[in-house]
């Protein structure tokens, strides 16, 4: 009987379509969808997308009919169902809102012709694509698609734009080699030891000699979205080149800066200048304070008690106690440097009490510290280790910078991005250490006060000159207040819009203050980030203190 049903059902193709045909005589046994399917599967059609829809419609119809042919009420007929189609593998594309990109939305082939590059190159016509269908990505989906299930969906990237290339800016290098850059890089003794105390050799320039040339900005290269059309790219910026401290522009050359006298090259923000240079074997009471109008470079120690002021850089070749340097530039102890309290409970928090203080409009770099306040507009950074300093900065590096070694024991420290060192807190002895990472926290809250005063301000004054509006019976005189109004509310609307900007920046830059202790992190380490304040109650290993929604965490490394 098998046999006989098989012969009285069978799949046929017409064109893309194929049908479900059945023979309804006497010997034909009633249907049911599980045979069917099982049928289908095991034909030459049975990778071809199923309609079934409306399958349970027709067995049950066919079903009366092969009744009625059984108890001769009707005569024998042939009936068809559709069944399936033939589908051949499909692709459109999803392109990207900025044209650089089209994703291909693949289905595999049911019955019909496999996916193949000329359809590929088709289907980018179809929706404009003319440029970047890369070969390799092709080759990658073609080879994916193979073997797959009939009617699977694949996405993948097919189609890449090629960005315009921004031009370079021009710019301002030295042709000289500047001594700050490689004062750090300290001179080592024939059995491996660091000699801390030999500066090097200090290259000063001469007079008329080219200290700095500029470079030409370039244009940069064209770019292509995938629809073809030309990206220009964004020229280099160009600035005109100017005579800076101590240099001219040659006359030989407009993109070249001459030193106009002998001295130092240093570099202040963005600019080279040339500095008159000081130097001295060593300060003290004999030598006298010093007071420099450049650079100053002290080849050994700074006694106890001496001061220098320099509008430049200021570099000392051995140790520093107990003085005070200020100075405009970066300032760098090759050797340590060592104060004592003084004064104590009488300075404010970002003042100091110690007797050794280290001031920079720059960065400042020492071996090591202990009791000694710094302060400068940029970084601190140490080598070895900082003990019961004050560090007002932007960050405290102590050790080497990609993975610090350094120690911090005990101190003050008020800075405004990162604290990076390798074991922080005070050993033991659980020396407090008080870290302070609202610098420039509490300068956005101050900010964001007075633009939160000011638009109460306004607010008032659009409130009051309503009321002044809606008393106006002369049409002119109201249309001048109208226009008075709307200047108000578009101040009012501009405060609200640069507030809600400012509060946004301020969360994103607490995102990014870090606390870091790459070795051991101790008790009694407190740090404050935002209005939240924390203290360690034991000890840990390698850890990042950090804020996390609205708390500060401790996390390990």
């Amino acid at each position: 009987m098998a046999e006989e049903n098989i012969t009285e059902i069978e799949f046929k193709g017409r064109g893309r379509n194929v049908f479900l045909v059945v023979v309804c005589n006497t010997v034909t046994k009633l249907l049911d969808q599980n045979t069917i399917v099982n049928l289908f599967e095991q034909s030459k059609y049975r990778n071809c997308a199923k309609q079934l829809e409306k399958l349970s419609d027709f067995i049950t119809t066919t079903n009366e009919l092969i009744e009625k042919i059984q108890q001769h009420q009707d005569r024998i007929q042939k009936v068809d169902f559709h069944f399936a189609t033939i589908l051949d593998a499909s692709i459109s594309f999803e392109i990207s809102e900025d044209l650089m990109s089209a994703t291909a939305n693949v289905v595999t082939a049911q019955g019909g012709k496999r996916l193949s590059m000329a359809e590929i190159k088709r289907a980018c016509l179809e929706h404009n694509i003319k440029f970047g269908l890369k070969t390799t990505l092709v080759k990658r989906l073609l080879k994916n698609v193979r073997g797959l299930p009939p009617g699977t969906k694949v996405k993948q990237l097919l189609v890449k734009g090629k960005p315009a290339s921004d031009g370079i800016d021009a710019e301002l290098k030295p042709k000289v080699n500047m001594f700050g850059e490689q004062l750090r890089q300290h001179r080592i003794n024939p059995d491996g030891s660091f000699n801390l105390r030999d500066l090097g050799e200090i290259e000063t320039v001469k007079k008329g000699q080219v200290v700095a040339y500029k470079t030409q900005p370039s244009k940069g290269l064209e770019g292509k979205d995938i629809l073809g059309n030309v990206l220009i790219p964004t020229p280099g910026n160009d600035f005109e080149l100017k005579a800076t401290q101590g240099t001219e522009i040659s006359e030989d050359d407009p993109n070249c800066l001459v030193a106009i006298f002998e001295g130092m090259l240093r570099k202040t923000g963005e600019k080279l200048v040339v500095d008159d240079v000081f130097v001295i074997n060593e300060l003290t009471a004999k030598q006298g304070h010093i007071d420099f109008h450049g650079s100053v470079i002290i080849e050994g120690d700074v006694a106890a008690e001496m001061k220098i002021e320099a509008t430049g850089d200021v570099y000392v070749g051995g140790f520093v106690e107990s003085a005070i340097i200020r100075c405009h530039g970066n300032l760098t102890i090759i050797g340590g440097c060592v104060g004592h309290i003084v004064n104590k409970g009488t300075k404010s928090e970002l003042e100091t009490d110690l007797s050794c203080e280290l001031v920079s409009g720059q960065n400042i770099n020492v071996d090591f510290a202990s009791q000694v306040f710094f302060r400068c507009k940029f970084d601190v950074m140490a080598n070895k280790y900082l003990a019961n300093c004050k560090v007002v900065a932007k960050s405290l590096i102590v050790g080497d910078p990609e993975k610090p070694q350094g120690k911090v024991i005990g101190g003050k420290f008020t800075l405004s991005k990162l604290l990076n060192v390798g074991i922080l807190g005070g050993s033991e002895t659980n020396i407090p250490v008080d870290i302070n990472m609202n610098r420039v926290y509490d300068v956005f809250l101050q900010k964001e006060h007075e633009l939160w005063e000011w638009t109460n301000v306004l607010e008032q004054r659009v409130g009051e000159l309503k009321k002044k509006i809606s008393t106006i019976d002369n049409p002119t005189e109201k249309t001048i207040e109208d226009k008075k109004l709307l200047i108000l509310i578009t101040k009012v609307k501009k405060y609200i819009y640069f507030r809600r900007v400012l509060i946004e920046k301020r969360a994103e830059y607490i995102n990014e203050i870090k606390v870091l202790a790459h070795r051991q992190l101790y008790r009694n380490v407190s740090v404050k980030i935002g209005q939240k304040a924390m203290i360690t109650n034991e000890r840990k290993s390698a850890s990042v203190i950090r804020k996390l929604d609205s708390n500060i965490v401790i996390e390990p490394l």
